[in-house]
């Protein structure tokens, strides 16, 4: 199992690292919230693995992200002001911010986080994936030729997905 802690505190990467080496076989991973887009757009994390966010730098983008990429990782997100659509969107537990190490790896062992309806629920999965796909830069014409759909049905589609996502443009979708 990968544990990928996504946090700008070193400390904090270090502090919980050194307490969790308990667990034996599993791989700690620190991710900045500035290379945390990059490593998403070549890898998939599995089922088995742990997402635990604790920066105050992430936002919609990230969210948009992890839902169109099917992410099916253990996400645990630390509770703080700007990570509060992460945790009220996609199915996640939140750390409280009292929270201890004992707490933390309880999550960790949990077999399963209550899903809560997001807005995203409402997305179709062709409207995902077409969004996905634009996301990595792939032209209409690749869309149109990997869907064997029309380029209309793709713009059409694209859309109906931002629309549901509350958002007007692409651009609003892409890191800052």
């Amino acid at each position: 199992m990968c544990i990928y802690i996504i946090t700008d505190d070193v400390f904090f990467f270090t502090g919980l690292k050194s307490i969790m080496r308990q667990r034996i076989g599993d791989e700690y991973i620190h991710l900045h919230s500035d290379n945390i887009f990059s490593f998403l757009k070549g890898k998939v994390p599995g089922s088995e693995d742990v997402f635990i966010i604790a920066s105050e730098c992430l936002s919609l983008n990230l969210m948009v992200l992890l839902y169109l990429k099917n992410f099916l990782a253990k996400l645990l997100v630390a509770e703080n002001k700007t990570n509060r659509a992460l945790y009220h969107y996609l199915p996640s537990a939140v750390i409280k911010s009292n929270a201890t190490a004992v707490d933390i790896l309880t999550m960790i062992n949990l077999d399963e986080i209550k899903h809560r309806h997001s807005m995203f629920d409402k997305i179709t999965e062709r409207e995902r994936v077409i969004l996905l796909y634009t996301l990595k830069g792939i032209s209409v014409r690749s869309i149109k030729s990997v869907m064997k759909i029309s380029i209309k049905t793709i713009y059409s589609h694209r859309k109906n997905g931002l629309s549901k996502l509350g958002v007007r443009s692409l651009m609003d979708l892409l890191p800052e």
